[in-house]
């Protein structure tokens, strides 16, 4: 039984352990320019440093969990992220290439490792806890949600950049491919966006805070693959790019600074797989609208037309930090649908009506009926309020089954695991 209890616990390490070192001595060439400007002594490092600093917190809760199951105490788990990171930080600062060594990671590291163990340690609390414990987690979760809901809504509109704007057509850049076309027009809203120093620069910040405009820009096409190569960019005079169109191998894609970006997240962007001409020289017309959070991005050459549209909504609000490619496609939808489903799931949980020795099935108490009813007042209104297009079916089915799966599970939560009181 005792090899039984470890079994896990050691398991849960082992993975933890093998996930760190994957995910942070794998080298990185493209980045060794960004590595050699980040500072050693930064705290939140970078463009998309607030997203690091979440991720560099999550990457070593589950060490922290492990440790704990392995019934070591919080000073040794919180010593032993410490060591492990720095050892992390020194590799990355010495022998992998284009990985930066900060000391935001050593802290945020530290403090997932610290995290997982109280996770640990108080967790069953959490799932068993008395009737008026749970009615107030369930409130005070709400209400984070709401705010959490509130912030992701305003991230993701635009967000322009101060100072003068200057347009740039195929720039070159240190750490970047070249593209190899030519660009022959760009305007946003009938006004000219020439390469260099544009006069209507008020204007165009009016147009793009607005949250509707349409860009459009023109080119012949380049080599057949490019490596991450500017077609086109506007920025601001300090070199800050607000909205760019590239080329990544054969395919394009849009970016645009969001009020994301000013609490260093991922700002929102569209992939246009295999949208490239396979030829150089081949003419290619680029086109963004933005209109009432929807970004709709195409690409027409050679009399074939590739078109991705992206509403925005608060369920995409995991693209903030998802350091990989944030553009799935077609799943877009039903992974926003998960993660709005994830978010309420332990509202669900603490709103529900727990199973009593002898007692016939019961429904929602007042918990569940109060914070469902004030979710399904968020979802049918804050859309409107935000500027954002109404909330999906997909996303309403994926809050209704995230809370319902979350009731269910402590209703039928074994009595064995609970500590309710009457």
């Amino acid at each position: 039984m005792k090899l039984q209890r470890v079994a896990g616990p050691a398991a849960l390490t082992g993975v933890a352990l093998v996930a760190i070192a994957t995910l942070t001595l794998r080298p990185a060439p493209a980045q060794i320019l960004d590595a050699q400007r980040t500072p050693l002594d930064c705290l939140v490092c970078g463009d998309v440093g607030g997203a690091d600093v979440l991720l560099n917190i999550a990457l070593f809760v589950p060490l922290g969990l492990g440790l704990f199951g392995l019934r070591r105490s919080l000073r040794f788990t919180v010593t032993a992220a410490l060591m492990l990171s720095l050892s992390i930080e020194l590799l990355q600062y010495t022998v992998v290439i284009g990985r930066d060594a900060t000391l935001s990671d050593v802290l945020t590291n530290t403090a997932g490792g610290a995290l997982g163990w109280l996770l640990g340690a108080f967790g069953l609390r959490l799932l068993a806890p008395s009737r008026r414990a749970a009615a107030i987690l369930a409130g005070a979760a709400t209400l984070a949600w709401i705010v959490a809901y509130a912030v992701s809504a305003w991230a993701l509109h635009p967000a322009p950049s101060g100072g003068s704007y200057w347009g740039q057509w195929n720039h070159d850049f240190p750490d970047r491919g070249t593209f190899a076309g030519r660009v022959s027009l760009a305007e946003l809203d009938g006004v000219a966006l020439p390469d260099g120093p544009i006069q209507r620069t008020a204007v165009l910040r009016r147009r793009l805070a607005s949250g509707g405009f349409d860009l459009v820009v023109r080119a012949t096409s380049g080599r057949a693959e490019e490596d991450n190569a500017q077609i086109f960019g506007l920025a601001n005079d300090e070199g800050d790019i607000f909205l760019e169109w590239r080329q990544k191998d054969r395919d394009y894609e849009f970016t645009m600074r969001g009020r994301a970006a000013l609490l260093r997240f991922h700002s929102p962007e569209l992939l246009l797989r295999g949208a490239a001409p396979g030829r150089p020289g081949a003419p290619v017309t680029l086109d963004v609208s933005w209109h009432d959070g929807v970004i709709t991005a195409s690409a027409a050459s050679v009399g074939r037309v590739t078109t991705r549209v992206l509403v925005l909504a608060p369920s995409v609000s995991w693209t903030f930090v998802w350091p990989w490619n944030r553009d799935r496609g077609g799943a877009m939808k039903a992974t926003g649908a998960a993660w709005l489903g994830i978010s309420v799931l332990m509202i669900g949980f603490w709103a529900g009506t727990e199973r009593r020795k002898g007692a016939a099935a019961e429904g929602w108490g007042w918990p569940g009926l109060l914070c469902g009813a004030v979710i399904a007042a968020v979802l049918l209104m804050g859309p409107a309020v935000a500027g954002l297009q109404p909330t999906s079916a997909a996303d309403w089915a994926g809050a209704a089954l995230g809370f319902l799966f979350g009731s269910l599970a402590r209703r039928y939560m074994p009595r064995a695991r609970s500590a309710s009181g009457p």
